[in-house]
């Protein structure tokens, strides 16, 4: 009996100690919670042509990752945040080889109030490495991306959903 329990002990603490490695932690009680994570402080741009770091991000914002051509998860998310107006929505552009910047914003045009924001493989790398993300390396990639939606607080806390 005390084996068993001395293996259970270790069984716990090791499955804790891997959870924690991931990204997560327990609470007092016991419980695993998500750790909040910093998103990257790299410049990106927004569709209208400014500069923008979302680790400096002012307010709330839902952080939708995708591109132009998806077909099935990205409209449909979109669809679903886009509708609630106390929702400020970004979407990150995660394919640089097709999607230009009026590209993004003529297919956004569907989705009023959504922010579209473009940036270079190397900072749409380091944002999805901080997201917790597999970063889109090459173009076969994209179509495999992360369906995650991520909130971010202000300060550049993000949350995950």
């Amino acid at each position: 009996m005390i084996k068993l329990s001395a293996t259970l002990v270790f069984i716990g603490a090791a499955v804790i100690a891997v959870i924690a490695a991931h990204g997560v932690a327990p609470d007092s009680y016991g419980f695993v919670v998500p750790q909040a994570r910093r998103i990257a402080d790299v410049p990106l741009r927004t569709v209208k042509g400014g500069k923008i770091f979302l680790a400096r991000n002012a307010e709330r914002t839902t952080l939708v990752l995708g591109y132009v051509a998806c077909s099935d998860a990205c409209p449909a998310t979109l669809r679903s945040l886009h509708a609630n107006p106390h929702t400020k929505v970004a979407f990150l552009d995660i394919d640089p080889w097709d999607d230009s910047p009026q590209r993004v914003a003529a297919f956004l045009r569907a989705y009023p109030g959504v922010e579209g924001i473009v940036g270079d493989l190397a900072s749409l790398r380091a944002t999805e490495i901080s997201l917790g993300v597999r970063p889109i390396q090459r173009q076969a990639d994209v179509e495999n991306h992360d369906g995650r939606t991520f909130v971010v607080e202000s300060g550049g806390v993000v949350l995950r959903r």
